[in-house]
């Protein structure tokens, strides 16, 4: 097939996805949109405690996110749950601590007083306590925070996740009271005008020079021997450091993994080469490996296949079931095929034709005593395998 019929053809493909796109991607934003809440902030301390970094923060923001009880955002039993508090300075990697769901010490008490409060309670842990007041005040300390403070740090912002509810307060200057080696601390800072608690978000309020470059060209300095380094999925710049999880360094792939494993460069579906890193044994690339046939590791059970991409998405290694039906809910094999498993966003994976030529001639072959037609939609000269008189 030449290069120009293989370009109208996937144009023509975008009709057939159009419509389906376009309502699922809305259901999707709104039902995976999370809530985010900028506040004020009592104030915040980060310390050098010996080989460890200590965190005390505070805020008496009425507004901050409160998780209502028995739902997705309940950290003691909610679904991820638990707790998660990161930490961004302009003058040093970030850093996170964070606590599951779970009642006990360690652990979570939910008290059903007039004012509905969560408590958790660490042994040992990094995140040593978290005290959240309804309406009145939430405060974390963490034992072991991980950030490097052997410089200023300039200015500091906190986001605190609980399920799908974000809070974010940013400590610059004016709130700053002490800033040296082993030492910052602030107060009183007023709730950012900040449009959510995104990560370049919260760089930018902070001045953070990478994260004010424009994507892709990514080349201003980062603190603390980071890269800045183009984020293809979120279209940002931000600073990536080899001492963070592999998971998180992405596109540059050079974060921390176990012993024994390496940190490898993973292409998905969305455009560019390299969309996530994952840890895997050194010696055995894993199932989409950027620059690799499908032929990488998988789980046991599992094959990895080329799972084709439409007009929206790459195409891509991936490790699937191969007795898995396509939509159900995933990647998978279709009945007949004339057919290919397509994902559609928002709506999972769906058995979708496969272009068999091009109007008026069409003259492709087709399965099962299938006949080549146009599609017939308006603007359009796709023509797909049908069964005749259907």
């Amino acid at each position: 097939m030449g290069q120009s019929s293989a370009r109208d053809q996937r144009a023509a493909f975008t009709v057939l996805l159009a419509a389906a796109c376009v309502l699922a991607t809305a259901v999707a934003a709104r039902s995976a949109e999370a809530v985010d809440r900028p506040v004020s902030g009592r104030s915040v301390k980060i310390s050098k405690s010996g080989p460890k970094t200590r965190l005390v923060f505070v805020t008496t923001d009425p507004a901050f996110l409160f998780p209502e009880p028995e739902s997705a955002d309940d950290p003691t039993s909610g679904t991820p749950g638990g707790i998660t508090v990161d930490v961004f300075a302009r003058g040093a990697a970030p850093a996170s601590v964070g606590a599951p769901p779970g009642i006990g010490t360690p652990g979570w008490r939910l008290v059903r007083a007039k004012i509905r409060t969560y408590r958790y309670r660490g042994r040992g842990g990094a995140l040593a306590s978290v005290l959240l007041r309804e309406g009145k005040r939430l405060q974390v300390a963490a034992s072991d925070l991980g950030m490097d403070v052997t410089a200023p740090l300039g200015a500091v912002a906190v986001r605190v996740t609980l399920g799908s509810l974000r809070s974010c307060a940013v400590f610059t200057e004016t709130s700053v009271q002490r800033d040296r080696a082993g030492l910052f601390a602030a107060r009183n800072a007023p709730a950012p005008q900040l449009a959510d608690c995104a990560d370049d978000t919260l760089l930018l309020a902070l001045g953070d020079p990478c994260a004010s470059e424009s994507f892709p060209f990514c080349g201003a300095p980062c603190p603390d021997g980071g890269t800045c380094a183009p984020d293809v999925v979120g279209s940002v710049c931000r600073c990536v450091y080899p001492t963070q999880p592999c998971g998180d360094t992405a596109p540059l792939c050079g974060g921390t993994c176990p012993a024994g494993q390496s940190c490898w460069p993973i292409d998905g579906g969305f455009p560019g080469p390299t969309n996530a890193c994952l840890c895997a044994p050194s010696d055995t690339p894993p199932c989409g490996t950027s620059g690799m046939a499908c032929d990488g590791a998988c789980p046991d059970g599992l094959e990895c296949q080329l799972i084709p991409g439409n007009a929206i998405f790459e195409s891509a290694c991936g490790c699937t079931d191969p007795a898995a039906v396509c939509g159900a809910p995933g990647f998978g094999a279709c009945p007949h095929p004339d057919l290919q498993c397509v994902v559609i966003p928002g709506s999972g994976y769906q058995c979708l034709p496969i272009p068999c030529g091009s109007a008026p001639e069409c003259g492709g072959t087709c399965s099962g005593g299938r006949e080549c037609v146009p599609v017939g939609v308006p603007g359009s000269d796709l023509c797909i395998c049908v069964t005749p008189g259907g």
